[in-house]
């Protein structure tokens, strides 16, 4: 067969052939070894082949495979014969199974123009004059390659087998995305779930790299890292620089024990300082909507009223809250206003500048972080009480506009938040959804994920027999108008925020690579989600906020805008 055709074969196999191997060992480093040896075993055999002839490659590279597992398990000789073509053997005499086994995994970790001549020259005795006319290069350029070849594997046999490839890798956790996903649901962790492309993805992360240091960097065979970085750059997770160097387009943040310390304490101060001085604001607005009557409030009165039943007449307010409960509903203003009135515009113009448009539809920037010398339980706090799923901001379709946000305070799974569930609710507000045997899907799914609470339940808290009761904040408002609505924040308060922003900076920045200083300096911030979590913390311990019920869990922090009526 041609070696074009061979190398398109071996390209299109290899992960199968990695993971076949992983199948069989169920250990990365063995593995990798042993996908290493079938590689180098189908691609020489593939080569003798008639390309005239058909041959069925599934069963003759599974055949291969299979033959080299037994080997590997069996601990069989080698073919001795092959490797006394390495000029090597006088030096190191490669009578020894071991150093045979040393050599095959030295060539596969070879660049991809190196291994061809080494295979070609030792293991097929092709002349370099013929080899150098087939891959239409210099036959002095071949001569080096091959000198070089040499050189780097006589290197490697020199070190001890601790220092020797051995896959080193780095686990990205927290795979995320700060856009728009796929249309199948595409993001970052559909191309990184797996430990291979993590750390590829790290190692060129900091500092440009070549596919061949990547692969001494990690330890993996060079052909697996060539095939596993094509995809990474067709995705547009890295990008090809100068030199054949590849970098790391994604944002992503190293952990490390002293600076979660750090970033713990000036989060919780900041939150500290918007819970005195800007949700009595907030909660000052909404309680004069609630209750026009009254001219002033106190951000403790909250906790007091919001046990008990007011009924304001919705359709003149334009909000609605289940049960007309004001607890609930500062849930979802106050971590709302945090979102619309301290993210900057100048925050959205740099997520828009570094936001990658992919092939598959996507349009966002990929993040993920990487834990540094610690474990989650060594933290003096809780760690998983910070953790959201990010603001989620969508138009249904040009009916309802819905905000959420996951926090470690609802119930919801937050794989990825699904609009689409709202698609009938206009329907349903109303009045055309009615329950019927042909559409029990769609109520079955509005129960399930909260959304409606069947009248059983909530007859206590005020609803109608014979009623379902819509579980969720809704407004006639627009985004825009409830945002306006919203008091601005205390000049105050920006001066003090914006002496917290440049603080949390010098604590992050030497953790990035300066490429993404620029946008490490909005994405810790006063009106970032950790610190908005930490306001609601704080509301919970004050008692301003009061816990949530398990129906409200449910659907906490979600807005629907935009409705023409109410419930």
């Amino acid at each position: 067969m041609t070696r074009e055709f061979v190398d398109k074969t071996i390209e299109k196999y290899m992960k199968k052939i990695f993971g076949f191997a992983l199948t069989k060992l169920n250990n990365i480093d063995e593995a990798e070894e042993l996908a290493s040896k079938i590689v180098f075993d189908v691609y020489t055999s593939l080569l003798k082949l008639d390309e005239k002839k058909n041959h069925n490659l599934d069963g003759y590279i599974w055949k291969i495979s299979q033959n080299v597992f037994i080997k590997h398990i069996n601990g069989e000789k080698k073919n001795r014969e092959t490797m006394t073509y390495i000029a090597l053997k006088p030096k190191y005499g490669l009578e020894n199974e071991r150093e045979q086994e040393r050599i095959r995994r030295e060539i596969a970790f070879l660049g991809k123009i190196h291994r061809e001549i080494i295979v070609m020259h030792y293991f097929e005795k092709m002349e370099l004059k013929k080899i150098a006319s087939i891959l239409g290069i210099p036959l002095g350029t071949i001569k080096w390659h091959l000198h070089d070849a040499r050189k780097i594997i006589k290197e490697k046999m020199k070190m001890t087998p601790k220092e020797t490839n051995g896959m080193n890798p780095v686990r990205l956790i927290h795979l995320m995305i700060c856009g728009t996903p796929g249309p199948n649901g595409e993001r970052t962790y559909t191309y990184l779930k797996d430990l291979l492309p993590q750390s590829i993805a790290y190692s060129a992360y900091h500092k440009a790299k070549t596919i061949k240091e990547i692969a001494a960097e990690i330890g993996v065979p060079t052909a697996f890292v060539e095939d596993e970085v094509t995809t990474l750059e067709k995705y547009g997770f890295m990008d090809k620089v100068a030199g054949d160097k590849y970098l790391t387009n994604m944002f992503i943040t190293v952990l490390t024990k002293e600076i979660l310390k750090k970033k713990h304490k000036v989060y919780n101060e900041i939150a500290e300082k918007i819970c005195e001085l800007y949700v009595p604001l907030v909660v000052e607005v909404m309680e004069k909507i609630y209750h026009p009557e009254r001219s002033t409030c106190h951000s403790e009165r909250v906790a007091e009223e919001s046990q008990r039943c007011f009924v304001p007449q919705h359709d003149k307010i334009g909000i609605y809250s289940p049960n007309s409960d004001i607890n609930f509903l500062m849930w979802s203003i106050i971590t709302f206003s945090t979102y619309a009135k301290f993210r900057s515009e100048s925050i959205d113009n740099l997520m828009e500048k570094y936001s990658v448009k992919r092939i598959d539809g996507s349009d966002y920037i990929a993040m993920a972080n990487v834990m540094q010398g610690f474990q989650w339980d060594e933290l003096s706090y809780d760690w998983k009480k910070y953790s959201t799923n990010g603001d989620s901001f969508r138009d249904n379709r040009g009916d309802i506009t819905v905000w959420a946000l996951g926090t470690y305070y609802d119930s919801r799974e937050w794989v990825l938040f699904n609009f689409d569930y709202f698609d009938d609710f206009k329907d349903l507000l109303n009045g055309k959804l009615v329950k019927t045997s042909t559409n029990i899907d769609i109520f079955k799914t509005y129960y399930d994920k909260g959304y409606l609470i069947p009248d059983s339940h909530h007859i206590h808290g005020g609803g109608r027999r014979g009623t379902d009761q819509i579980n969720l904040v809704i407004t006639t408002m627009s985004q825009e108008e409830l945002t306006a609505l919203l008091p601005e924040i205390p000049e105050t308060l920006k001066e003090i925020c914006q002496k917290w922003d440049e603080e949390l900076y010098g604590i992050v920045k030497a953790s990035y690579p300066p490429r993404m200083h620029e946008l490490c300096s909005v994405y810790y911030n006063s009106s970032c989600n950790e610190v908005r979590v930490r306001v609601l913390e704080q509301l919970l311990e004050k008692g301003v906020l009061k816990p949530l019920t398990e129906d409200q869990k449910k659907t906490v922090n979600t807005i629907l805008f935009g409705v023409d009526k109410l419930p």
